[in-house]
């Protein structure tokens, strides 16, 4: 799946100790956590929307430790 803003693909990242989240615009927020859910991934999204600089808000999901990381991403290139 494409970010709408940027043209790159969506990434999962995660960083130290394990912590993995997505940064995704928030219009494709809804359709992304949908996906997750419809996969049974463990996730969650923050209620909260962050702008910075006059940018697009973004949204941030965070995945348990127990979510399958190659299997959400693999679900995300799936999409074009």
């Amino acid at each position: 799946m494409t970010d709408a803003t940027s043209q790159k693909p969506l990434t999962i990242y995660v960083g130290k100790g394990g912590y993995a989240h997505l940064i995704v615009p928030a219009t494709q927020l809804e359709q992304v956590m949908a996906l997750f859910a419809a996969n049974e991934v463990l996730c969650w999204a923050d209620e909260d929307l962050l702008s910075v600089d006059d940018r697009p808000e973004v949204g941030f999901i965070s995945f348990s430790r127990k979510a399958d990381l190659a299997f959400a991403q693999s679900l995300l290139d799936s999409i074009p």
